[in-house]
């Protein structure tokens, strides 16, 4: 980074204000996130070369987060989310870490019920196992 003056670094208060409005982590400590923040800010650049700045972390934080609610939310709501849907939020450290601000973050709009309703998550043998009943079904109906 060129000019050290103009580099913005959020205080420890700054940064939990901002995540009381995102999405707020029991088990991180504020203290590593001002110094993870800081130290991407000063010393990282973005994949196409331009300064990290505060904003672009904490905007493609809160676009991650509202996709993961857009795709989860209903079902940690609900209380049958799976632990792999949990662990693919993540908390604003390992977001950085993790260099997860150089991703698109978008929410596509739809029909979420339809889509489960015509992709359905099923297991991977399910499919199988039903066209197998079917069979068994349409069998018997012919040799009646």
């Amino acid at each position: 980074m060129n000019n050290m003056d103009e580099l913005f670094i959020p205080t420890q208060k700054q940064i939990e204000d901002a995540l009381q409005t995102i999405y707020v982590d029991g088990r991180m400590s504020l203290k590593a996130v001002h110094s993870t923040v800081k130290f991407f800010i000063e010393h990282r650049r973005m994949e196409d070369g331009s300064d990290i700045t505060w904003k672009t972390l904490i905007d493609s934080y809160k676009a991650h987060i509202d996709v993961w609610n857009y795709k989860h939310k209903k079902a940690e709501d609900d209380g049958y989310l799976k632990a792999i849907y949990r662990e693919e939020r993540k908390n604003l450290n390992q977001f950085i870490n993790g260099e997860l601000y150089n991703r698109q973050w978008i929410v596509v709009k739809g029909n979420q019920d339809r889509d489960n309703y015509l992709f359905p998550n099923l297991p991977l043998n399910e499919t199988t196992r039903q066209r197998k009943i079917f069979e068994e079904k349409t069998n018997q109906k012919k040799s009646s």
